[in-house]
């Protein structure tokens, strides 16, 4: 099996995470354990050696959850390619794996094995020694959350399966007691997430009511607002599917719609808005969206509370059409007792900024404590590139290096900075300084962004206003 990488870097990310929730769905539904050798001859070869990596994390935390204890080193002989560059990332993730079976695992065990990555792990253990690692595994099932629709926990009627990710499930929930519709999402009974997002009352922000632990099982049960209309995750794929003239303000609400239907809900029958947004270009659509998170982000930060996770799925959408932030999991609050910047530290890499690529990497010795809300805002600004050109602003190809290895890679692109090429596709006569805005957000120094949200709410504002624009730059 030769293992290589890919320069096609949007699409294959999307064929490993599908390749990745298939081998989760058959941990899920076989009687027996998944054969990673089968999965894995099915990709690509060009996607085999990331795939590998990840397809072993998932098979490792399952096994161990089940008492079938397998070593790095047996993978090693299914997948003798990994032997020349092995990441210490999956090394780590057994020590995680391990950890959460009760198995009695120590960092020393781990250098005694693996001399050659003894400098690695060093750096992994100080950045975040409670967290299992967070790549690709979004897509994948949670651990140990067995429940589908149509059951019941604790005061909720679990209805429908909205999402789900590496550390949770979500659920559109009967809350029985209130006789209301949630969104429940069911975790693991750690981390400061309820905290954070009880701490937080803005329209743009999922507001979060209370939370339930199920002792027994040692689930967590946040419920929340209930958005109906997806995510802007949702509404990019949709997109990505017709051609670029097609892309404008109905669009974006048939994408809504097309998640209501779904549901067995129907859009609004009388909304202000939804035919302010039927009127709207797509650039101009992009504007408001991308005011409205940044006045979030600014409320969130000015609170003291760090997101450090933007990307489109953690933007939901109401039947109207309102964007509001989601998923703190991997968020800092400095008003949170006990909370520190490297308690929960991650998010997803094709959306950090290149301080927050550092801080994750064991090589490198920013720490998470210097991040600060202007890495947000870059994060933020790839979020709204990839909403306007259906692409993301780098190209981050999914390749088999080393996890240090490739996140300096990634942080040299955003160091290198964006082309002329690119800035000019950004320019739209209808959200005139559209251009000059985005490539602010993504400047490699945070001292060359935006300093606030509001600060950038206010530029997209006049995005929208030319007039008002023209007579304020004039």
């Amino acid at each position: 099996m030769t293992l290589s990488s890919s320069p096609h870097a949007n699409d294959d990310w999307s064929r490993l995470e599908a390749a990745i929730e298939a081998f989760a769905l058959a941990w899920d539904q076989a009687p027996s354990p998944p054969d990673l050798a089968e999965h894995l001859a099915r990709a690509e070869k060009s996607l085999q050696g990331e795939l590998a990596v990840e397809l072993i994390k998932l098979d490792l935390e399952r096994r161990w959850q089940c008492g079938l204890r397998r070593f790095i080193e047996d993978y090693l002989e299914e997948v003798p390619e990994l032997r020349e560059r092995l990441p210490a990332s999956l090394i780590f993730e057994e020590y995680h794996a391990r950890k959460l079976a009760g198995d009695d695992v120590g960092p020393t065990e781990l250098f005694d094995r693996f001399p050659s990555h003894v400098a690695e792990l060093q750096g992994l253990f100080r950045v975040d020694p409670q967290l299992r690692s967070k790549m690709l595994a979004d897509s994948a099932s949670p651990l140990g959350i067995d429940l589908a629709p149509g059951e019941t926990i604790d005061d909720f009627d679990l209805l429908l399966r909205l999402g789900q990710g590496a550390f949770a499930t979500v659920f559109l929930a009967r809350q029985r007691s209130m006789q209301r519709l949630v969104a429940v999402k069911v975790s693991a009974d750690k981390g400061d997430e309820p905290q954070t997002l009880a701490q937080l009352d803005h329209d743009n922000i999922v507001r979060v009511y209370d939370q339930r632990c199920v002792v027994e099982r040692e689930l967590r049960l946040l419920y929340m607002q209930y958005a109906a209309g997806g995510t802007l995750a949702d509404v990019v794929s949709t997109l990505r599917r017709i051609p670029r003239e097609q892309w404008h303000g109905r669009q974006f609400l048939k994408a809504i719609d097309a998640v209501l239907d779904s549901h067995g809900e129907s859009p609004p029958a009388d909304s202000a808005l939804r035919r302010k947004l039927t009127e709207m270009s797509w650039p101009q659509v992009v504007c408001w969206i991308g005011a409205q998170l940044a006045r979030a982000l600014d409320y969130a930060h000015r609170a003291g509370v760090l997101h450090r996770d933007l990307k489109p799925a953690n933007v939901l959408l109401t039947a109207e059409g309102v964007p509001k932030l989601a998923d703190f999991n991997v968020s800092f609050s400095s008003k949170v007792e006990g909370s520190s910047p490297a308690a929960h530290f991650g998010g997803s890499l094709a959306y950090m900024s290149p301080e927050q690529l550092e801080a994750c990497n064991p090589r490198h010795d920013r720490s998470p404590v210097s991040l600060d809300g202007r890495s947000d805002l870059f994060s933020l600004g790839v979020l709204l590139w990839e909403l306007l050109t259906g692409e993301h602003p780098f190209d981050d190809e999914a390749d088999p290096l080393s996890w240090a290895t490739r996140l300096e890679a990634m942080t040299e692109r955003r160091q290198r900075g964006l082309n002329d090429f690119q800035r000019m596709g950004l320019r739209h006569a209808d959200a005139p300084g559209l251009d000059e805005v985005l490539p602010r957000c993504l400047a490699a120094q945070p001292a060359d962004r935006f300093a606030t949200g509001l600060e950038l709410a206010h530029e997209l504002d006049l995005c929208l206003q030319p007039d008002a624009r023209q007579l304020l730059s004039g």
